[in-house]
């Protein structure tokens, strides 16, 4: 008779557990206090950085954030450096650390990548300017710019206008006024192809991808076309997308 050996099953290591948040609740207090800085040492080295480390790692690679012009080790480092300035905020009332910093977390990857992703598109427009550098394309490609800032400015007063009308479901409405609102403060976003477009707006709106995607399709059909009436008229026909 052969007896069945079953093996015994692993524990799973939590790695942002109690222990981590309590050592951040004592270093908070010790912080206050301004006592204790060997345990302080102790309890950040030993217990927050490390969690702080996996944290930012899950996130980077779920969110694939590296993607955007930096190095993994680069970007995990500022992430670390940006959740330990917000350790005072942390208040065991309100929650558990390990969601507090996931969105700690989150919303700083989103902010530097999207600093980051409109860095290097500068970086592009300008190596184009250098490389076919005359006089007649400086001129175009600053009045397209001005152009095109002029134009975002009223193209989100009008759609925030008409949202009613573009869109009837109240998620659809959510999803288009996130949107708007990301292109209102992200000058010369591209409305065309941008993944971290998706990223942000599930964040704002904490919808599916899915139907981000249905308006932003809308979006991108009224964008290019009314942007090339602008272009060609200097004003936004209201009516006509309607």
């Amino acid at each position: 008779m052969v007896l069945e050996t079953t093996k015994p099953t692993k524990k799973r290591t939590v790695y942002f557990g109690r222990d981590v948040q309590d050592a951040i609740i004592r270093y908070n207090i010790l912080e206050i206090e301004k006592t204790g800085n060997i345990e302080k040492s102790k309890l950040f080295n030993n217990t927050i950085y490390p969690a702080f480390l996996k944290l930012t790692e899950n996130i980077i690679n779920t969110w694939k954030f590296h993607r955007y012009e930096t190095t993994f080790s680069d970007l995990q480092r500022d992430a670390v450096a940006f959740m330990f300035t917000k350790m005072p905020g942390y208040d065991e009332d309100k929650g558990r650390a390990y969601s507090y910093f996931t969105i700690v977390c989150k919303n700083f990857l989103i902010h530097k990548s999207q600093v980051l992703y409109e860095a290097s598109k500068t970086r592009f427009e300008l190596d184009v300017v250098d490389s076919e550098r005359n006089i007649g394309t400086e001129i175009s490609l600053t009045d397209y710019q001005e152009t095109l800032r002029d134009f975002m400015i009223k193209w989100c007063d009008w759609c925030d206008q008409n949202l009613e009308k573009l869109f009837k479901s109240k998620r659809d409405r959510r999803i288009a006024d996130s949107l708007l609102e990301i292109f209102r403060n992200s000058e010369d976003i591209d409305i065309h192809n941008k993944k971290l477009l998706y990223i942000l707006v599930r964040e704002r709106a904490s919808v599916e991808t899915q139907h981000i995607t249905k308006v932003v399709r809308i979006f991108k059909d009224l964008f290019t076309d009314m942007f090339s009436d602008y272009r060609k008229h200097g004003f936004i026909d209201a009516k006509k997308y309607l």
